[in-house]
């Protein structure tokens, strides 16, 4: 899951990300709280090892607006 701020393109920035990390997108939910303009992104990923996840939450930390990530 991903907590973000509203920016424009955020969304397509994060998806983006994940497509350069060779992630594959298996569901993903878009939940938008339009009083603290933040979205929450929880995403199902098909990922190979652990370690990729690790390095996918690296890059996903230096976007912009990102304020928490957790993986399950």
């Amino acid at each position: 899951m991903v907590w973000t701020e509203d920016h424009e393109g955020q969304i397509d920035r994060v998806e983006q990300l994940l497509s350069d990390c060779r992630m594959e997108m298996i569901n993903v939910v878009i939940e938008k709280n339009l009083d603290l303009k933040s979205v929450l992104l929880e995403i199902d990923v098909k990922s190979r090892s652990r370690d990729e996840c690790n390095r996918l939450v690296d890059r996903l930390s230096s976007i912009h607006g990102v304020s928490r990530i957790r993986l399950e």
